[in-house]
Order: structure tokens, then sequence, then C-alpha cells
């Protein structure tokens, strides 16, 4: 009977340590509150982050923190917007809408204002972009400045014109410096980065991986774009919608090059 209640009591304390430790931030953009929500694993080394822009690439996320409750270290952030992908908010009486990873430059975040609202004057685009310039600078003031690394989580489906060859020979090849393709590989499973020696090691990894040109990289508001100018380490993890294991074995190819780097 001591042995069975000793098994329940250390079962109990495992299922206690397995769960992370979840901590809620929010901020506004005009009418609209945005909610963080950060999952941290064992002993967190907060220099080292793991965030998703788009609420509704729900894969990368479960990909993440099923990894992550095994490495006992690092923290993953959610952005969390009425489940879906763009932030809906009001400025001056008019509805606004905006892409969250198009907000981490003023020139990106106008420009993905003006694709996804209505046609209003420069003088009413330019008082929502205000809200959204002060949204994104603490967005990157509390998640992205000043870490070793930051790896954002993100999500395509099959067929969509974002992929390994649109980096390769389609729309986006202007803005890669260098493309790792293996023919062996989904295209639609593959990594960005800013960092030439990450880009080495996943292509010797086998891995599809996009080289970032950050200097002439088309300023689209995007966080790679931003973390390219400001010289922060940056990879993107990006796979096929419901390709779970794929991107498991992705993420866990990030976690080696940490521990080997020392990072």
């Amino acid at each position: 009977m001591k042995k069975i209640l000793l098994s329940i009591l250390l079962l109990g304390h495992w299922a206690a340590e397995a769960q992370p430790s979840i901590s809620i931030k929010k901020d506004t953009i005009g009418s609209s509150t945005i909610k963080f929500t950060t999952s941290c694993y064992g002993n967190t080394d907060s220099s080292i982050m793991f965030i998703n822009l788009h609420e509704n690439e729900s894969t990368s996320v479960d990909a993440a923190k099923q990894v992550l409750e095994t490495s006992k270290k690092y923290c993953v952030t959610q952005l969390q917007f009425k489940n879906i992908r763009f932030i809906t908010f009001s400025c001056v009486g008019k509805n606004f809408t905006v892409d969250p990873n198009r907000i981490f430059t003023s020139r990106g975040a106008l420009a993905s204002l003006k694709k996804n609202s209505h046609a209003y004057s420069d003088e009413i685009f330019s008082e929502a972009l205000k809200l959204v310039n002060r949204f994104g600078a603490g967005y990157t003031t509390t998640f992205v400045n000043n870490k070793k690394l930051v790896i954002a989580l993100h999500n395509n489906t099959n067929g969509e014109p974002l992929s390994i060859i649109t980096y390769k020979s389609g729309s986006e090849s202007k803005n890669a410096a260098d493309v790792y393709m293996n023919l062996q590989q989904d295209p639609d499973d593959f990594f960005l980065t800013t960092e030439k020696m990450i880009f080495g090691y996943l292509k010797q990894k086998g891995f599809n991986v996009v080289l970032q040109d950050n200097e002439n990289a088309l300023d689209d508001g995007s966080l790679s774009v931003y973390a390219g100018k400001k010289k922060i380490p940056y990879i993107n993890i990006e796979a096929q919608v419901g390709h779970l294991a794929e991107q498991q074995k992705m993420i866990g190819a990030v976690l080696e090059y940490i521990k080997i780097k020392n990072l």
C-alpha cells in the first residue's frame, strides 16, 4: 500500500512539473485588446524566444509546446486575437485591419493597413499608423530586442504561394541571399534565417532553408526584415499546416544548434 501511495505521489509530482508556467500580457491597438500568452518550461532561458504571430497557425504552436516540454528550458509566446490571422481595430471612427507580422517597420505597417482596410485619406491612415507603430515597438521591446535568438513559428497550406520554391525561383527570390532546396523534402516545410552560420548548419542537416538578404530584402514590415536590419539572430520555422511531426523535427534541429553553439 505504501509503495502504491508513493507511486501516486511521484506521478502527481511529475505531472505538476510537466505543466508549463503560463503568464499573460495585454496591449491595445485602438479599440482592440491583444493578448500575449507565454508558456515556459522548466528553468527558462529568456535569451532564446519562440514566438507565434498568427493565431490560426496552430500546428506550429502545438509542435513547439510538445518539443519544449522535453527541453525544460524555453518559452513560447502566442499573440492572440479572436483566434484569427489578422488584427482588426477602430480608430477615429474608422475600421482597420493589419497583419501582425507586418507591423515591425512603419513602411510595412502602412502598406499592410492600406492593403487590408478600406480606402481612407492619408490623414486617417496616419492616425491608425501611429497606433500600430506603438504596438509594434512595444512587442519588439518585450519579446525580440536583445535576444540571442528569436524563433518564429509559422504554418502555410498546401499549394499556397509561399514555399522554398517561392524563394528559389519565384516572387520572393529577390529577398534571398542564398537558398538550399532538398528535393526529398516537402517544399512547404522550410526555414528562413537572417544568419549565414545558421543557414549553413541547417543546409548541412538537409533541410530546406533560405538565407535572407538582410541589406536588400523588401521592407514589408515582417519580423524577419526587422531582425535583419537590427542584427538580431532570427529563424522562421515554416511548415505546412498538419505537418506536426516534421515541424517538431525542425524545432529539434534548432535546439541542437543552440546546444552546439552554447547560446
